[in-house]
């Protein structure tokens, strides 16, 4: 008997604040009303596994031009009781200022810590796991790096991001030796004017074609 569903949930993360996030929706009826789960939708016979996770992001939040890439397969046959339904996650990437400006959410949704994740329905909490592993590993690479930091950015936010990857302290005048010996980002010139203390040099990025490895 061959009646299977495909089930396209998306992860979606953000770094603000010092802190890693993925972006949880709040079910609205039952079963697990009040739990959260991740955008997802079933992917429909005429469209590629890129189109549902696309329409997904421009139904749920408004925005299409996000990084994404396939993560896994969960495939659990109970997984969803009663109903036959394969999920394939999603890793998808937002800055932090398309982030907070430009996504429209119209359901009640929140930004969670990833070291903080609600009580969420079916395997949803499982497959948020899974993702973020693959996110830590993929970020101590310099491509998705980029993502995150589309523009310019101070050493103690890079360094925050490494020590939330690496689940250590990191000493910030070796953090700084490293990252510089390595020549992936440049001195924009200009500093981050903020209220509570010194300015900070702002970097940026280099156009590196090759992906290297950080730690």
């Amino acid at each position: 008997m061959f009646n299977n569903k495909i089930e396209v949930l998306i992860n979606l993360f953000t770094f603000d604040k010092g802190e890693i996030k993925v972006l949880l929706f709040k079910k609205q009826d039952e079963p697990f009303k009040g739990y959260w789960m991740l955008p997802s939708n079933l992917m429909l016979n005429k469209e590629t596994l890129e189109e549902c996770a696309t329409e997904t992001l421009n139904e749920k939040i408004g925005v299409t031009d996000i990084y994404m890439e396939t993560c896994d397969i969960f495939s659990d046959i109970d997984r969803i009781p009663d109903t036959r339904i394969v999920g394939i996650s999603v890793l998808g990437i937002v800055d932090t200022v398309k982030a907070n400006v430009s996504l429209d959410i119209k359901e009640e949704a929140e930004w969670f810590n990833i070291n903080n994740i609600p009580k969420t329905i079916y395997d949803n909490g499982i497959i948020v796991q899974n993702s973020v592993e693959k996110l830590k590993k993929e970020l101590l690479n310099t491509k998705l790096l980029k993502v995150f930091f589309p523009s310019d950015f101070t050493l103690p936010e890079l360094q925050k991001l490494f020590e939330q990857i690496l689940n250590k302290k990191l000493d910030r005048r070796n953090f700084r030796k490293k990252i510089l010996k390595l020549d992936i980002i440049e001195d924009t010139m200009e500093k981050n004017i903020s209220m509570t203390g010194r300015p900070a040099k702002l970097y940026r990025f280099k156009d590196i074609e090759e992906d290297r490895n950080l730690f």
